[in-house]
This record gives C-alpha cells, sequence and structure tokens, in this order.
C-alpha cells in the first residue's frame, strides 16, 4: 500500500513539474528558465538550444538576413539611426527546449528549401530571357514569343515578359509587312559563273542587279544566295547586302 503511495505520489509531483517551460515575460525569466532547460544537457545540445534562442530573438529568417546585411554595412563604414532590435520571444514562451530546437530545426529546414527553390527559379528566369533574346536576334520569332510565355508564368517577371511579347509580336509584324513588300522587288540581271582574280584563278562569282518596283524607299535590302551541288542539295549560303 505505501508502495502505491509513493508511486502515486511521484507520478503527481511529475505532473506538477514536468519539464522545463521557456519563459520570456522577463530578461531575468528568459535567463532563469534558459539555465534550467539546459543544465543537464550536453554542450552540443546547449550550443543548438543557444543558436535556436538567437535565431527566434531575431525574428527568425528575416532577422538573420537583416543582421547580416546589418554588419556588412558597418564593414563598409555605413551607419545609420535605425538599428535592429531583437524582436520579443513570445512566440516560444511557453515550449520546452525540445520544443523550442524541434521549431528552430523546422523553420531552419523551411528557409532552406525555400532559397533553394528561389535559386531555381532565378536559374529559370535567367535562362528564358537569354533564349528569348537569343531568338529574338536570329530571327526566330515563334520561338522567341513561346519562350516569353513561358517567362510570363513566373509572377515576379510578368512585365519583363510583357516587354518582350511586345518586342517580339512588333518584329514579327515588321517582317510581315516585308514580305508583303518582297513582291516589289524585281531582280533585273543575275550572273553565275566562274572568273579569274588577281588572286585565284577560276572562283566561282555572281553579279545581281535589283530594282525597287514599289512606292517606298529602301535603305537596305539582304540577298540570300544558296549554293546546290549537283544533286541539287543546299551545300552553302551566304547574304549580302
Amino acid at each position: 500500500m505505501k508502495k502505491l503511495l509513493l508511486i502515486s505520489l511521484l507520478g503527481i509531483l511529475y505532473g506538477c513539474f514536468g519539464a522545463v517551460k521557456f519563459d520570456s515575460s522577463s530578461e531575468e525569466s528568459i535567463r532563469e528558465s534558459t539555465r534550467k532547460i539546459t543544465q543537464d544537457w550536453p554542450i552540443e545540445r546547449r550550443e543548438e538550444f543557444s543558436k535556436a534562442i538567437m535565431y527566434f530573438s531575431l525574428g527568425g529568417e528575416d532577422g538573420v538576413t537583416a543582421l547580416l546585411g546589418l554588419a556588412v554595412l558597418e564593414n563598409l563604414g555605413v551607419s545609420g539611426e535605425n538599428k535592429i532590435r531583437s524582436v520579443s520571444l513570445d512566440v516560444i514562451h511557453g515550449l520546452t527546449g525540445e520544443e523550442i530546437i524541434s521549431e528552430y530545426r523546422l523553420r531552419i529546414e523551411e528557409a532552406k528549401i525555400k532559397k533553394e527553390s528561389e535559386e531555381a527559379e532565378r536559374v529559370l528566369v535567367q535562362t528564358l530571357k537569354n533564349e528569348a533574346q537569343k531568338y529574338l536576334d536570329n530571327g526566330q520569332l515563334e520561338l522567341a514569343l513561346t519562350t516569353y510565355q513561358k517567362l510570363a508564368e513566373i509572377p515576379a517577371e510578368i512585365e519583363a515578359a510583357e516587354i518582350g511579347i511586345e518586342e517580339t509580336t512588333k518584329a514579327m509584324s515588321d517582317l510581315t509587312e516585308k514580305l508583303g513588300y518582297v513582291g516589289n522587288i524585281e531582280i533585273t540581271e543575275f550572273v553565275a559563273r566562274r572568273i579569274d582574280t588577281y588572286s585565284s584563278k577560276n572562283v566561282p562569282a555572281i553579279r545581281i542587279s535589283i530594282k525597287n518596283n514599289g512606292e517606298r524607299s529602301l535603305d537596305e535590302v539582304k540577298v540570300t544566295f544558296y549554293f546546290r551541288n549537283q544533286s541539287g542539295e543546299i551545300i552553302y549560303e551566304d547574304d549580302y547586302r
């Protein structure tokens, strides 16, 4: 009977005390609750708990980033009235040491995943922009338009994508207009033969003359020549302006 009474008493005492909880109500309570929580812990555990307290006191990941930014500015000799102040530790008030460390680990992991996601998006954005510009420069306008449309699916890049789409659409319109005008260009002379030059003998040469029968002036005309073998396959091409 006495043994059962003792066990019951120990159970009641354990229920009353339980695990020590973190108290953020004052600086003194923070120090005292921290001491009680970590007094029997190994040094590695204490160090992680200290990092967790520092992390939450700064307001989490954003606060840590801001603190690092302030440190960089101070190293550069930049100072100001605005200083980073420790954020209230109410977010972990009433949690046990194990719960605080678990929450700390969870937030660190979430921040890591977020950072990796942001980096992947940054790489994707830069890749899409480079590809779209390359297609636009090379006259591959449909591919440029498709790539800019993919870029527009990223919320932060909608404005940049819209500018690219507008530029590509204008290039398409200009190309359509130019292609429509091609019918006004008449080839009045075309001669392909081999000639002797000062440095070489029997080299291939081309002479061409064109006439503009339309009502618009042309500042520049590009003529592309396609060279074929005896089977009619294109083996080389070159542009002349």
